[in-house]
């Protein structure tokens, strides 16, 4: 028999409280070694003055994951009260002695407890995109304008790695069930991983660009500019309006290049960032993007997103911005801006994914009808014209690229990547592979 205890959690200047368990494996399941099993809510009582609470953006959505020492069938203890109790953090006391139950063996099988005696832990913060996105359904269930993760049992030092992508990062980072599980399967315990949303504004290169250099005063000024342009609408904006803008307007005022980080761990609470790796993709290059002709700074949403704007928003944007198309140029200028702004700070590793750059339905025999230059019209093209980009970028800037193309080639497009963005499993794991080799190898090293 393997008891599966906790072990201890014990912050200098702070006191650990936890909700009850939640389980997600049923009694009697097969458990095998690093299976995660159970999770809970945790959160810090100060027990010392404090001039800073740690997870302050993060508080809400603070969790720690408990993961299987060994082989065995799962034999639950009492440790869930169920209801609200199980959701919030604040009931319980964190005890080192507390035991979530216990592994039985088969006859003849030898326990396989870690070195510690005490199961591994994983943590996983989410920043909310609004305090009222309350979704606490699961692991890292909320509306997150940032998610991450990290190993409890080691205190570092960490590398961060942070996914500044669109949608198809998403699925490669946080995986089949969001909770970096596939992912962090494959990376060293002392990664640290950071996703960032793209909901609220596309991170494109000069988005990130000029998030890095944006003043505090220059960011009042866009907030106070929004809100006297938005409220001067006839139609007036809605609730709901305001509720979008407010989130537009956050991102806006964030550098998540820039952003640091407090980790809980078995030895106390360690900082981590800025980013050591950042990841980004050549899919967050839209062909558009909206400027502010007074104050200059650039905006990028989704067409699907500015389809689904209300009146009163299209009325803001064509009064208040040129549309702006971006070049396989202007990309080229801004990641090299970047990467130099970026590095003048500190040392940091760049991974792109490149884009894919045939068109499934492409049926254009004659392109002499197409102005110059054709990538600002003909989306393979302009693909192709970013990747060979990127090989320059790579060269000069040492950039590590990750092939998107040339493995969805060969896996087949139509079935793994029919839209030419949003990709099937078998891509994002072998997407993953090669980004946590990269990792890996920069962390080795």
């Amino acid at each position: 028999m393997t008891s599966l205890r906790a072990g201890p959690l014990d912050p200098k200047g702070f006191a650990v409280l936890r909700s009850g368990i939640r389980w997600l494996a049923d009694e009697g399941h097969n458990c095998k070694p690093g299976e995660l099993l159970a999770y809970c809510n945790v959160g810090l009582a100060a027990t010392t003055r404090q001039e800073v609470m740690p997870f302050r953006e993060e508080w809400r959505d603070l969790q720690v994951a408990f993961l299987s020492p060994g082989s065995g069938r799962l034999r639950k203890a009492d440790v869930s009260r169920g209801g609200f109790l199980d959701r919030h953090q604040h009931h319980n006391h964190w005890e080192s002695d507390l035991t979530i139950g216990n592994l039985e063996l088969r006859p003849g099988e030898k326990p396989m407890a870690p070195s510690s005696g005490f199961m591994q832990l994983r943590f996983f913060a989410g920043r909310r995109a609004t305090q009222l996105a309350d979704s606490p359904s699961g692991l890292l269930t909320g509306w997150y304008d940032r998610a991450r993760t990290w190993h409890a049992d080691v205190s570092g030092p960490f590398t961060t790695v942070l996914s500044l992508g669109i949608c198809e990062q998403t699925g490669i980072f946080r995986g089949e069930k969001d909770a970096f599980w596939e992912l962090a399967a494959l990376l060293s315990p002392l990664t640290h991983v950071v996703w960032s949303s793209d909901d609220s504004l596309v991170p494109t290169v000069r988005v990130l660009l000029e998030q890095l250099q944006r003043t505090p005063g220059q960011q009042r000024e866009i907030e106070a500019d929004a809100a006297a342009a938005l409220a001067a609408l006839s139609p007036a904006p809605t609730g709901a309006d305001w509720f979008l803008i407010g989130g537009a307007l956050a991102a806006l005022a964030r550098s998540p290049l820039e952003e640091s980080y407090n980790l809980l761990t078995r030895g106390g609470i360690v900082r981590a960032g800025p980013a050591d790796i950042v990841v980004l993709s050549l899919n967050a290059e839209l062909a558009h993007a909206f400027r502010h002709r007074r104050l200059g700074y650039t905006f990028t949403v989704h067409g699907y997103r500015q389809v689904e704007l209300s009146p009163a928003l299209k009325a803001w944007l064509k009064s208040d911005f040129d549309v702006v198309t971006r070049s396989a140029a202007d990309v080229r200028k801004d990641y090299y801006e970047l990467i130099d702004a970026v590095r003048a700070r500190r040392p940091a590793r760049f991974v792109v994914l490149n884009s894919f750059s045939s068109s499934i339905g492409d049926e254009v025999v004659n392109y002499a009808a197409f102005d110059r230059p054709m990538s600002n019209l003909v989306a393979s093209v302009r693909a192709k014209e970013l990747n060979l980009m990127l090989y320059d970028l790579a060269r000069e800037r040492d950039v590590a690229i990750v092939d998107t193309d040339e493995l969805v080639a060969m896996l087949g497009a139509q079935h793994h990547l029919p839209d030419g963005v949003h990709q099937s499993g078998l891509v994002q794991g072998k997407l993953r592979e090669r980004i946590a080799q990269i990792v890996n190898e920069r962390i080795a090293g």
